[in-house]
């Protein structure tokens, strides 16, 4: 099984934390603050095009849908490398402790 890249980039003062995880070939990308604010690419930079059209489209129907648009903040996040065995359940409980503080 091969272990699955993550990063996280930091929100800028305009801009929310988005976490980027997959494998050459297969990116993922979501949006903490936004719930199922996703998006899937080929390669990272498809992935990021894509995070930030998603992120447009998502604040824009909670507008058109009069909810609160949360305001981006700073996240404090660390990646703790998983054992192969588990790496699935680990990387699940990791996602969850990435919340803004």
């Amino acid at each position: 099984m091969a272990v699955r890249a993550r990063e996280i980039e930091r929100p800028s003062p305009r801009g929310y934390a988005v976490v980027i995880e997959g494998r050459p070939g297969a990116y993922g990308a979501w949006v903490p603050q936004l719930d199922g604010c996703v998006a899937v690419g080929a390669t990272r930079s498809e992935v990021r095009r894509l995070i930030a059209g998603a992120i447009e489209l998502h604040v824009a129907g909670m507008r058109a849908d009069a909810l609160r648009v949360p305001r981006p903040t700073a996240v404090d996040a660390a990646i703790v490398p998983a054992s192969r065995t588990g790496a699935r359940a680990a990387r699940a409980r990791q996602a969850r402790r990435l919340v803004p503080v």
